[in-house]
């Protein structure tokens, strides 16, 4: 469900990091190796922090941005110690910040503007509800989380 919403916003190059990890691990060394990619941007933090660190090339960055799965791990030392890879970290608030006053409205405006567009009915960022009551609540929540939930989220009406 994911994959099928990142084609549709136009994303070219999707790795689903779901299945068998030998398979999407090569799979996206495959993909780094053909777009000569030198960084990565990771979100999730976990495991995934490792798995992003082996599939770069010598001297490759992964940049942590995020902590959705916990503590980052998984790193192989090797990577650090002998290829030259490093682990980085980003925080969106310092870079809209760097740069002074005048650069720090400019990317301000230029991110509230992507984020707006994707706000409506639709959009890119929007989310599904589903109304669910009380009684109906667990049951409800067993069947979502035994699904994809991407985008959707249960809300519970007490009239």
């Amino acid at each position: 469900e994911q994959k099928k919403l990142l084609e549709e916003l136009g994303a070219k190059h999707i790795v689903v990091t779901s299945g068998e990890e030998e398979v999407w691990k090569k799979e996206l060394k495959d993909k780094v190796k053909e777009l000569e990619a030198t960084c990565a941007f990771d979100a999730v933090a976990g495991d995934m922090t490792g798995h992003l660190l082996d599939v770069m090339p010598i001297k490759g960055s992964v940049y942590l941005y995020g902590a959705l799965a916990g503590k980052a791990g998984n790193i192989n030392p090797s990577d650090l110690i002998y290829r030259k890879k490093q682990l980085k970290s980003f925080y969106l608030t310092s870079w809209i910040k760097s740069g002074g006053s005048y650069q720090m409205v400019k990317r301000m405006m230029s991110a509230g503007n992507l984020v707006n567009s994707g706000l409506g009915q639709g959009g890119w960022c929007c989310s599904q509800f589903e109304d669910v009551t009380m009684e109906k609540a667990h049951q409800s929540i067993v069947e979502a989380l035994g699904s994809s939930i991407t985008g959707k989220k249960l809300r519970i009406r007490f009239d």
